[in-house]
């Protein structure tokens, strides 16, 4: 399988805001923030037609399993696909008639929750480093792929390096 890339959309910003909202609504004072991450995120960079969120609990431990119940009960998919290697995430999609949603939900504050926004953060600043993001993708997604999961472990060192280079860029440990 190939993997489609299509070229930015300023709607996704809009997307993300409207689904932000419903969330916002939906986990009351569960959520603490929700962040729009991933290529859709980022002004100028291709990407696969799904916008990826974050949405940070204000205490994953005890509000996990009942912010499951609340989106499963609002027609999200809840897919524990992957819990076993990332028990402290729970993940969800969407499909409205204008966008695809990938909703990953920790805690607050958490490695993942940093690291996804540490990348989206220094892309948004590093326009080159977008540009050499861009270019990694367009090559790789012109590849055959078994799956899209092979086709994100290729892009894994890039990403790793990239996150390095940023803790760098920001002064962080």
């Amino acid at each position: 399988m190939q993997i489609l890339l299509v070229p930015y959309s300023p709607l996704w910003k809009d997307f993300f805001v409207a689904q932000q909202q419903q969330l916002l609504l939906l986990g009351n004072n569960l959520v603490a923030q929700i962040e729009h991450i991933g290529s859709t995120s980022i002004e100028g960079l291709a990407a696969k037609p799904i916008v990826d969120m974050l949405v940070g609990l204000t205490n994953f431990e005890r509000d996990a399993t009942q912010f499951v119940n609340l989106m499963q009960q609002h027609n999200y998919t809840y897919n524990n696909t992957f819990e076993h290697l990332m028990p402290f995430r729970r993940f969800f999609t969407q499909q409205t008639e204008e966008m695809k949603f990938n909703i990953h939900t920790v805690q607050i504050g958490d490695e993942f929750w940093q690291r996804h926004l540490l990348f989206r953060d220094y892309l948004r600043q590093n326009p080159q480093k977008t540009a050499d993001y861009l270019h990694l993708k367009q090559t790789l997604a012109a590849q055959n792929w078994e799956s899209t999961g092979d086709y994100a472990d290729a892009k894994t060192p890039f990403i790793r390096q990239t996150e390095a280079d940023a803790k760098i860029y920001f002064n962080l440990k």
